[in-house]
């Protein structure tokens, strides 16, 4: 078995303790690499497609491991039609395989680049990975779901991520994040800054967000029908996939600061994004 340190040949600035279990023997590039995600659904999202960039760099196959969780209870081939050079499962350990530390199952582009590649700059790394985002297919009961909730839509219409339900939970963590969270206000004051004709595409992961959108611009809010859950995360993950390209089909969006969602959506559609946390705008992109 190889050391852990001893992949640091094949990867420029990769650091002890990102790739484990390593099995290769006698061998510089393994040609399957083993991917755990983790989190939510765009945390899973991001950290699959910088691998497939990766693997792809390295004439590598990914071999994804996405378990059914409370934060994400759904298995992969029920979201997403697999894509070439994925294989779904653990493979086993073999001369060929390497594990990466289950620390990659959440990581962003920026972190895979700053391990593996640093002599790439931040933007050239999206700019890699974009196209594994937009190439990354639904189902095509989603793809149905969302074409047809889009062909209905106005031109120039903004898209608008409300996350409230897990960044606001009392928890550690939840505390963490409670800045991060758009205000009533902070989020109306931003939307009544852009032309009056304007419409929304609203993806919320609340009824109470939803409503006081419809309220404040009536006939202006599209969202596409779900069932609110009763849970955690009170949306559904199909309806969040649906949600998901649907934002990335929209103008720009107005997110959720510290969103893997918001930010996933706008690196799918190739969009301007800004922020609103607690205390007003936070422009970015």
């Amino acid at each position: 078995m190889r050391s852990i340190a001893g992949d640091r040949a094949q990867f420029p600035g990769a650091c002890t303790g990102i790739v484990s279990k390593a099995t290769v023997k006698g061998r510089r590039s393994p040609h399957q690499y083993v991917l755990t995600v983790k989190g939510g659904l765009c945390n899973r999202l991001r950290s699959l497609t910088s691998a497939q960039f990766l693997c792809a760099r390295r004439g590598a196959t990914l071999c994804l491991i996405w378990n059914a969780r409370p934060e994400c209870p759904a298995e992969f081939k029920s979201l997403f039609e697999v894509p070439a050079g994925i294989v779904l499962g653990d493979p086993g350990t073999s001369a060929n395989t390497t594990y990466w530390d289950l620390g990659l199952g959440w990581a962003t582009p920026e972190y895979y680049r700053r391990v593996f590649l640093p002599e790439l700059a931040p933007q050239e790394m999206l700019a890699r990975v974009r196209p594994y985002v937009q190439g990354l297919r639904p189902v095509r009961g989603i793809r149905d779901r969302i074409e047809d909730h889009a062909k209905h839509w106005p031109a120039g219409i903004v898209g608008v991520h409300v996350r409230r339900t897990d960044h606001s939970r009392p928890t550690a963590q939840g505390r963490k994040f409670t800045r991060d969270i758009p205000s009533n206000a902070a989020l109306l004051r931003r939307l009544n800054a852009l032309p009056p004709e304007r419409s929304f595409f609203v993806a919320a992961d609340n009824p109470d967000s939803m409503r006081l959108l419809e309220d404040a611009y009536p006939g202006r809010v599209y969202s596409h029908p779900k069932r609110w859950l009763h849970a955690w995360r009170q949306t559904g993950v199909a309806d969040a996939v649906v949600d998901l390209y649907c934002l990335a089909r929209t103008s720009r969006i107005v997110g959720t600061f510290y969103s893997s969602f918001s930010e996933y959506a706008a690196l799918l559609g190739s969009l301007p994004i800004e922020y609103v946390d607690a205390e007003g705008e936070m422009p970015c992109g």
